[in-house]
This record gives C-alpha cells, structure tokens and sequence, in this order.
C-alpha cells in the first residue's frame, strides 16, 4: 500500500494481487498419476465406473481417454466417431471389457467392450 498527495487530497493505492495463487499451484503441484492400462488388461465382465472421459490428440489421430478407479484407459481409434459427441456424458457410466475376438482373415485380436448405464 502507498500513498501519494495530490493538490492537497490524499489517495491511497492498494497493490492488488491479480493472481490467482489456487489455481497457479494447482497447476505446479505434482500430483500422483493413475497408470495407463491397456483395454485388453481390464478384468472381463467387471464394470468399471467411468470417473471422467476426454478425447485427446495424439501423434497422428484423436482417441478417447477414459479415467477409471485405478487406471486411465484409451478406446480404439473405432469408438472414437462414435463417441466424440458424447464425451461429456460418459462420467458415471461403466466401461466392461469382454474379452477379445479375431476379426478378419489375419486373425487379429481386437477387444469387445460395451458401456453400461450408470447406477
């Protein structure tokens, strides 16, 4: 605080803190990260609640990124269409990994998952 006079009336002048220190140190803190798990490692048939979804830009495409319980998980490239309108809408609903399926005529493992509502 400082003051200053001028033609006979004095002023005073507060320095305001202009920033926002919660949100400075929120974002220096470092804070324990889940680990990322591969959809194919999930437990079959266990629903696993859905703590919050973004979709994120990789390298070379955009994926869905799903935090749950434990772990962060990313979608294949081919839920991504499907959801990006509806990545706001996913918390609370639970994720169920299935298991695996051989798709095509390479035999290539693909992982089946479905969403369940939320409780």
């Amino acid at each position: 605080m400082y003051a200053y006079s001028t033609n006979g009336v004095e002023y005073e002048k507060r320095k305001k803190n202009t920033m926002d220190l919660k949100q400075i140190n929120a974002a220096c803190r470092v804070t324990p990260q889940k680990p990322i798990q591969k959809l194919h490692d999930l437990p079959i048939d266990f629903p696993n609640e859905i703590i919050c979804a973004k979709q994120v830009s990789g390298k070379f495409v955009s994926q869905i990124l799903l935090e749950l319980e434990d772990c962060v998980v990313f979608l294949p490239q081919r839920a991504t269409s499907v959801l990006e309108n509806h990545v706001d809408s996913l918390k609370g609903y639970r994720l169920v990994f299935r298991g695996t399926r051989n798709f095509g005529s390479q035999h290539h493992e693909t992982a089946d998952f479905e969403f369940l509502e939320p409780l």
